[in-house]
């Protein structure tokens, strides 16, 4: 069965000088998806061409006061779609749009995609947290981290959009799992992309040093506050699992695929979570 396909004409004016245009060009979209997704698979390469239209729908919108609107609405056309797998391509291609051009965008545009980058991760855990933290529904996400942006070996994703995704990631999950909790052994799955991406020879040292820094290093940060005596300081609601990353990072360091030089910063991570853990038992 043939995948349906999108009017050009649409997409063009998705690209519209004129903010009308535009406008309406987006409501015809929503419905077109509305329309579309309940008969038939939406294919990848469809989504593409989507995603190319939405990012030039943003570049056009030149109304600072409208950034944050237009990128909420077109992180919710998630939501439209009927199939799992048409809502992680969705975003997967929205990400690559935004990855092949980000060192192309002028300094006056480039934060409202870098926010669109930050909504695209809170929907997602938004998402999956109204759908209790699912097994079967995170691994689809998951594994577009993982397989398609962090561990990829095909085609790679710039340093400068991994970073960014790292930076906004332990920000947004966090912020989640205080709304609706999950499990250690849950939430583990998700830092499983960042600890194989610390072990892949091809992660850059740049990226090794961010992750450490923003995910590994950001979760000892939260803990390490919350057993200050700050009054002020909210807690979690959640548990991290702890022994689980202490475990994995010690494996990864012991590995004969790291470099002496990362070997040092994770065996002292390490040391840092086996601090950490005894008064997080407490």
């Amino acid at each position: 069965m043939n995948s349906p396909l999108i009017d050009q004409c649409l997409i063009e004016e998705l690209a519209n000088s004129d903010s009308e245009i535009r406008s309406n060009a987006l409501e015809k979209l929503e419905e077109w998806i509305k329309n579309t997704t309940t008969k038939k698979a939406i294919s990848e390469e469809t989504l593409k061409i989507i995603s190319k239209g939405l990012y030039y729908t943003l570049w056009m919108q030149d109304k600072a006061l409208l950034h944050e609107d237009l990128c909420d609405r077109i992180v919710i056309i998630h939501d439209l779609f009927k199939r799992a797998q048409e809502q992680v391509s969705y975003y997967f291609c929205l990400l690559s749009i935004i990855d092949q051009n980000i060192l192309s965008i002028d300094k006056w545009r480039i934060n409202k995609f870098l926010m669109l980058v930050r909504r695209i991760f809170r929907n997602i855990f938004n998402y999956v947290s109204k759908k209790n933290w699912n097994r079967s529904v995170c691994q689809k996400y998951i594994d577009m981290i993982d397989i398609n942006i962090l561990n990829t070996e095909e085609i790679k994703f710039s340093n400068v959009m991994i970073s960014h995704i790292v930076s906004v990631f332990m920000d947004e999950f966090d912020k989640a799992l205080n709304v609706v909790p999950s499990k250690p052994e849950e939430q583990f799955l998700w830092y499983t992309p960042f600890l194989k991406a610390l072990e892949n020879k091809n992660t850059s040292d740049y990226i090794f040093e961010r992750i450490t820094k923003e995910i590994f290093g950001g979760i000892l940060l939260i803990i390490e506050m919350e057993n200050s005596d700050d009054a002020e300081i909210e807690r979690s609601s959640y548990h991290f699992p702890i022994v689980h990353i202490s475990d994995s990072l010690f494996n990864i360091a012991k590995s004969d695929n790291v470099k002496s030089k990362r070997r040092k910063v994770l065996y002292n991570m390490v040391e840092k979570f086996k601090l950490v853990e005894k008064k997080y038992k407490q």
